[in-house]
């Protein structure tokens, strides 16, 4: 904290203290509320350099902690929030659960809620003694695999059908039209069929208050509906609200809303399913709360808390009149209550919806600090930007278990022209530590940007996440730095994604293009993009997905120096993208470039890309089933391993980039080949005096690249590397993800090696 400076104004807040303390070390207060009271009091009398000391203990909000205007500190005396040295004090968006539990039956105890505070019975998330409890459901939670693979998901298997806009069987239902006249064609499915043998035995009541978390059949993400109603002998799923989850309206095979044989869920919130350790219900209508607590829990001694406030610190001010210079430091932040009932928005032309909240939200700030928090399994979003913010600097922070993403920067598309400036700019996201985020929703980022300009997200480590890493839903002003992060183990649940995504949906972006026959120039997307995105100097290391995908319409984006062991870099339709100077280690996918603008100015060149299983010890070998199939279910078919590129769907008229030159090849093979076809041709292997009669690759190197000590994460080339003579550059190998100076849990630092991953 270093020394507090004479003319510092000091308020010191603890659990023991009293409001009616004048704040001095001696004599604390005792609520945050109290303190910003008073700091607003000294601001008021002309008093600056003010300081909030926060000691140790859990501090219970009854409503969220908003910093107005009239909090600011200025520039040169910022105001800060920091806990008290050696101390880690909890801010609170729940409340303690008190009153004699008792039993009820088989194992299962219950608790009276208290009957005239009606909050108190709206809350669907429930912390035992810090650790985030399951709400009743089938079939179980799988502590062991909690993802969509394990055995707390149910499959649909080959047996379902998809209603809504498809009703052989069932079109004369009365409640079928009933649900037509509340959703357009298209807009999401209405019901579908299950085995009636799944469940079979079941007959729940309060099936309203049931929610369905199922994944569509391509796997983009989740959609959790509420339910209207079960028929039990006919095996149909009736939909009642939700499904708002995911951007899209196509309800076709493959597509992105459409439930058929892959998709997998389970039912959440259903009473008579409260049968396992950890797993509670809340009966509204009865004011009781069930709970099934594990052996070695003395329930009437534990800490039960109920998540209430959907966001616990506020900053809320405008462009015209900011709040600004604020730290805060130092806090736990936890019990923000789930959002993933409450209406979610389209942003922009992007896959992703949005739920505009977050644990800390900004909107109208400048100059805010957060730095060395815990974010420990808040509900919803971690930390939210919406709209205008300016100067923000994020630093030092751990997000553990968010139900959504940790980090959003959000614009608003309707009001970002002229002076209104309605999108976060030139705000910094540094030293983070985000892992295991997603828990109810899997369309999330450990870092999402949207509508937003010259974000610089640098040093952060993003590991075990359900779909992204870093998405950018739309490239929008650019102007973002992506560097220096370490990101492994995404796409851990979803499909069609990777550690790096963006999109380029912007005005002259065409779907027709994009999925369809059409074969055209990029226009004047740079219009809409602006400046150039630089994504350079990170580690991405995974099987499931693309290191970096720049998918539809994603354009000027400077990818260089990035390290990408399993994984490669995609390029989908798109123009001015400069692939330099990687490195790309056994991918599961190829290296591709689909469905290419005529006459784009892309170029690649000086990359070193491996394919070879035993090239060299601790180089990644790809599993052999890996190998052969893609993982990708829009792609299926033989990827070929011995294979240095994949063009899909290149344009008719025109090369499918306006340079490929100068890389390095280690392949298995020994030879060069590539996998290539035009629009609505099929694909087909090509070798190498064809490849170079299109153009490409006609000073290249197949061969060693000569790693300095691959085994210990040294991938620097020595200097009698063929690359080098192509024009390949080393680059640093020990500045991947967090720095020295983390003081959170998950620092790693120094040379990559399998023993941190």
């Amino acid at each position: 904290m270093g020394l507090i400076m004479d003319s510092t104004e000091t308020i010191y807040v603890r659990m023991e203290g009293n409001d009616e303390n004048p704040g001095t070390r001696d004599e604390p207060v005792k609520s945050l509320h109290e303190a910003q009271s008073r700091v607003r009091a000294m601001k008021a009398t002309g008093k600056e350099n003010i300081m909030v000391i926060v000691g140790g203990g859990t501090y219970y909000l009854d409503k969220p902690l908003v910093f107005s205007p009239e909090d600011s500190g200025t520039l040169a005396s910022p105001i800060s929030w920091m806990a008290e040295p050696g101390e880690a004090p909890v801010i609170s968006g729940g409340r303690m659960l008190t009153g004699e539990w008792t039993a009820y039956k088989d194992g299962i105890v219950q608790l009276p809620m208290p009957g005239n505070k009606a909050e108190m019975l709206d809350f669907s998330e429930l912390f035992v003694n810090g650790e985030r409890q399951h709400r009743a459901r089938f079939p179980d939670y799988d502590e062991n695999d909690p993802g969509v693979r394990g055995s707390g998901y149910l499959g649909l298997g080959d047996i379902s059908s998809l209603f809504g806009t498809k009703l052989p069987k069932f079109l004369e239902d009365d409640r079928l039209k009933q649900q037509n006249r509340l959703a357009w064609p298209n807009q999401g499915p209405l019901g579908f069929n299950i085995n009636p043998s799944m469940l079979e035995g079941k007959h729940w009541r309060n099936l309203k208050d049931i929610f369905l978390h199922i994944f569509p059949n391509n796997y983009w993400g989740n959609l959790i509906w509420k339910l209207d109603d079960i028929d039990y002998e006919d095996g149909i799923i009736w939909l009642g609200e939700g499904g708002w989850h995911i951007n899209s309206k196509d309800l076709e095979a493959g597509q992105a809303l459409a439930i058929g044989s892959r998709s997998r869920f389970y039912f959440d919130n259903v009473f008579e399913e409260l049968d396992a350790p950890k797993e509670w219900y809340l009966d509204k209508d009865q004011g009781i709360l069930y709970y099934y607590p594990p052996d070695d829990l003395d329930i009437n001694k534990a800490q039960v808390v109920a998540s209430l406030l959907k966001q616990v610190i506020e900053f809320r001010g405008s462009r015209v009149c900011p709040v600004c210079n604020i730290t805060i430091s130092g806090f736990t932040i936890t019990n923000s209550r789930p959002v993933f009932h409450e209406p979610y928005e389209k942003i922009s032309a992007g896959d992703w919806t949005i739920n505009r909240s977050g644990a800390i939200f900004l909107e109208g700030a400048e100059n805010i600090r957060v730095q060395d928090c815990f974010f420990d399994h808040v509900g919803g979003n971690a930390i939210f930007l919406n709209a205008y913010n300016r100067w923000n600097h994020f630093s030092g922070n751990t997000i553990i278990g968010s139900g959504d993403s940790a980090f959003c920067l959000v614009g608003d598309d309707s009001r970002t022209m002229g002076t209104n400036c309605q999108f976060p700019a030139d705000n910094e996201i540094f030293n983070n530590h985000i892992t295991r985020i997603g828990y109810y929703v899997k369309q999330v980022a450990g870092i999402f940007g949207s509508i937003h300009a010259r974000t610089i997200v640098a040093h952060n480590y993003i590991h075990h996440v359900p779909r992204a890493a870093i998405c950018l839903n739309d490239c929008w002003f650019g102007g973002h730095v992506i560097e220096f992060n370490k990101i492994h183990d995404t796409v851990q649940e979803t499909s069609d994604h990777g550690g790096f995504n963006s999109w380029g949906r912007t005005r002259y972006w065409c779907l027709c293009q994009s999925h369809l026959d059409a074969s055209h120039g990029p226009g004047r997307c740079e219009e809409d993009i602006g400046e150039t995105i630089i994504i350079r100097n990170n580690y991405l290391r995974d099987f499931h997905g693309f290191g970096i995908d720049l998918d539809d319409g994603s354009s000027f984006e400077d990818v260089y120096n990035n390290l990408c062991i399993g994984c490669a870099i995609k390029l989908r339709e798109g123009t001015g993208r400069r692939i330099h100077n990687n490195i790309i280690i056994n991918p599961a996918q190829n290296f591709g470039f689909h469905q290419g603008l005529e006459k784009n100015s892309d170029r690649i060149w000086n990359n070193i890309i491996v394919k070879n299983g035993d090239c060299q010890p601790g180089i990644l070998t790809i599993p052999e089933s890996f190998r052969k199939v893609s993982l990708n279910p829009s792609m299926e078919g033989v990827q070929d391993w011995n294979c240095a590129y994949e063009i899909l769907a290149a344009p008719r008229n025109s090369p499918f980039a306006a340079e490929c030159n100068k890389n390095l090849f280690w392949m298995e093979s020994g030879k060069f080949c590539a996998i290539y076809s035009m629009r609505d041709k099929p694909r087909k292997e090509i070798e190498l005096d064809e490849w170079q009669e299109l153009g490409f690759d006609t000073e290249f190197v197949i061969g060693d690249p000569l790693f300095n000590d691959a085994e210990h994460g040294d991938y620097r080339v020595q200097p009698g590397s063929p690359a080098l003579k192509l024009g390949f550059e080393n680059f640093p190998m020990d500045h991947f993800g967090l720095t020295a100076d983390f003081k959170g849990p998950g620092r790693e630092v120094g040379k990559i090696t399998d023993v941190d991953m």
